[in-house]
């Protein structure tokens, strides 16, 4: 899968209430438990009231579908990194390790 293929299958169409977005501020894709995508959403949009934006023009929007949510990463459309270490990681082929937040602020 392309970073463009993860990025479209990543930002939408999300059953999210609009209160919760505000304290959405990224977005992780996993995939077998490794988080293979990171992005910053820096605009949701509501599907039926921007259809040209959607992550997939030939999305059909039923009754159940038109007032989910989708995200654009501005950063990631033009090319920027969602902070200055991705460059070194995105792509790459590294050993990853995690640590939960909990740990970190004990």
């Amino acid at each position: 899968m392309s970073k463009d293929e993860l990025y479209d299958a990543m930002r939408g169409v999300w059953r999210v209430s609009r209160k919760k977005l505000q304290e959405i501020e990224y977005v992780f894709g996993v995939y077998n438990s490794l988080i293979v995508a990171v992005y910053k959403p820096t605009n949701w949009y509501i599907c039926k009231e921007a259809q040209n934006r959607l992550p997939r023009q030939d999305a059909i929007l039923t009754p159940r579908t038109e007032n989910r949510l989708f995200f654009v990463d501005e950063n990631f459309e033009n090319g920027l990194f969602t902070d200055v270490n991705q460059k070194y990681y995105y792509g790459k082929s590294r050993v990853m390790c995690y640590t939960l937040i909990s740990i970190l602020n004990s």
